[in-house]
């Protein structure tokens, strides 16, 4: 590791311990919350109405404190899988970090998903390094693959930095590989967003009310690409989820990609396969 590397893991490190701290102060905000909660909830008494509609929303303030609990802990385990820095608007530097999902505390964004517009530019940076957006237009100054497992910083991939010579072109780094290889040992049927690519990432993002087909052999990615645009189309509103319906081959498939449903958030939408479909 030469001393560009070490630097920038010093880097990555650094920001990580920082996020790190501020959601482990949340997460202790809101476990003196259940604690508070828990307690006065036990030793409440109902003596009348007004006392059970009180203890009602007692109840309620407990079970989202401990909501809150298990979204921030799940926040530490994986946070982010990847940096981009842009300029524009002025040539103010903009620095921010993809996701899964919106870590947003304090009406502060440490972290944005990426399915928003500004995430969907990680994609967008494996070969493009100019952007218009809904907010403007703007540069590519760094793009970089994090991977962290269990809280921990595990390995980072520089694929461009404005200031040293990057490396371009369509090629497999060890990062991918890495991330490839984990995927392989997990035996199941598991999200892409950490590996999406950029042709990928244009069919995801395609309008909503565009008509097109992907074609591909099997094992090509298509159903990846369908689950995926569809929690995109969710996330940005785009989509009525009580008006849609997945159409699948059959039953068994429907199981396959329970799971990942449940991942990108896409779960309320009804599945179907194709046979059931007809007869209805």
């Amino acid at each position: 590791m030469d001393a560009t590397e070490q630097l920038a893991l010093k880097e990555e490190k650094a920001n990580l311990k920082k996020l790190k701290k501020v959601l482990n102060t949340e997460l202790s905000v809101h476990v003196m919350k259940e604690e508070k909660y828990s307690r006065e909830y036990r030793n409440f008494v109902a003596y009348d109405y007004d006392d059970v509609e009180r203890k009602q929303i007692l109840g309620r303030d407990l079970k989202r404190a401990g909501e809150n609990i298990k979204q921030i802990k799940e926040y530490l385990i994986n946070p982010y899988h990847g940096r981009i820095d842009i300029s524009g608007n002025g040539d103010e530097v903009e620095t921010y970090f993809i996701g899964n999902q919106d870590i947003i505390l304090n009406n502060k964004a440490h972290v944005i998903s990426w399915k928003s517009e500004m995430g969907g530019l990680f994609s967008q940076a494996q070969k493009e390094k100019e952007f218009t957006t809904s907010s403007g237009n703007y540069s590519l100054l760094l793009r970089r693959e994090i991977s962290i497992e269990n809280s921990f910083l595990k390995m980072i991939n520089t694929t461009y930095d404005h200031r040293n010579v990057s490396l371009e072109g369509e090629i497999i780094d060890p990062f991918l590989l890495s991330v490839l290889r984990d995927k392989r040992r997990q035996k199941r049927l598991t999200d892409i967003i950490k590996t999406i690519q950029a042709n990928q990432n244009e069919i995801i993002r395609l309008p909503a009310d565009q008509n097109f087909a992907v074609q591909g052999c099997a094992g090509s990615g298509k159903t990846m690409i369908l689950l995926h645009r569809l929690s995109v189309l969710l996330y940005n509103k785009k989509l009525n989820p009580k008006r849609t319906k997945i159409i699948t081959p059959n039953e068994m498939f429907n199981l396959h990609i329970n799971e990942l449903s449940q991942e990108l958030e896409i779960q309320y939408i009804e599945r179907i396969s194709i046979d059931e479909y007809y007869k209805n």
